[in-house]
C-alpha cells in the first residue's frame, strides 16, 4: 500500500514531534503554512501533501487515527 508523505514524516519524529505536528495538522492555519515548517525541520513536503493528508484523500495508515 503506497503511504503519503506524511505518514512518513510521523514515521521518522519522535513521539513529542508526532503530537506536535498533530496539532499543528488540526490547527486552522493554511495547508502551505505548515508544509513550510516542516521544510523547516528537513523534511521534504508540500502544501499540496498537506491538504490531502487534511481532508483525507491520501493513502496511508497515520490518516486512520
Amino acid at each position: 500500500m503506497a503511504t503519503c508523505g506524511i505518514e512518513r514524516v510521523y514515521r521518522v519524529m519522535t513521539e513529542e514531534d508526532g503530537r506536535a505536528l498533530r496539532a499543528l495538522m488540526a490547527a486552522p492555519i493554511p495547508a502551505a503554512a505548515v508544509a513550510r515548517e516542516l521544510e523547516a525541520a528537513g523534511f521534504k513536503t508540500s502544501y499540496q501533501m498537506v491538504y490531502r493528508h487534511r481532508v483525507g484523500s491520501c493513502s496511508c495508515e497515520a490518516n486512520s487515527e
